[in-house]
């Protein structure tokens, strides 16, 4: 077994919900290993973040959680 491997993301993307600041939830619908370990992973819309406290919170929990590592 392979050790793992920091994600890694090419390029800037394409913006999937056009030009917004608000964070969106998401869940994983799908995914599937192809290759050599590259993941595909099939994102849903799961609704609207309740409130600006909740985003907050979420984003200093993110830190934590960064700092951590």
């Amino acid at each position: 077994m392979s050790s793992p491997r920091p994600a890694v993301v090419l390029g800037s993307g394409k913006r999937l919900f056009g030009d917004t600041t608000d964070k969106k939830r998401l869940r994983l619908a799908d995914s599937k290993t192809v290759g050599d370990g590259i993941t595909i992973l099939i994102f849903q819309r799961a609704g609207e973040v309740a409130n600006r406290e909740a985003r907050e919170g979420d984003n200093r929990s993110a830190i934590r959680a960064d700092r951590r590592c």
